[in-house]
């Protein structure tokens, strides 16, 4: 009886397995695919936005398949100009 569940749970385990890498795969096909905007609200970030805007560009995702948008707030400080050293 323990050697038959030990079994099931063995393929069952194998089956989830193969399921998730499937489902991984079409995941990561999709997401080349997929255009996305990041939106980046700030106001009076002067300190953090270019690390923000940095983190962001330094991801693993296709820079030709999404775009950052930096919503300023009516800011005080040089937070719009900073942003704006990354516009192309």
């Amino acid at each position: 009886m323990i050697t038959l569940l030990y079994l099931v749970f063995i393929i069952f385990f194998l089956a989830s397995s193969n399921y998730k890498k499937s489902y991984l795969r079409k995941a990561a096909d999709v997401r080349e695919e997929a255009m996305i905007s990041i939106i980046i609200p700030a106001k009076d970030e002067e300190e953090n936005i270019e690390a923000i805007i940095e983190s962001t560009l330094n991801q693993n995702y296709p820079k030709d398949r999404y775009e950052i948008i930096v919503v300023n707030d009516r800011s005080k400080d040089r937070t719009r100009e900073l942003a704006e050293k990354f516009t192309a």
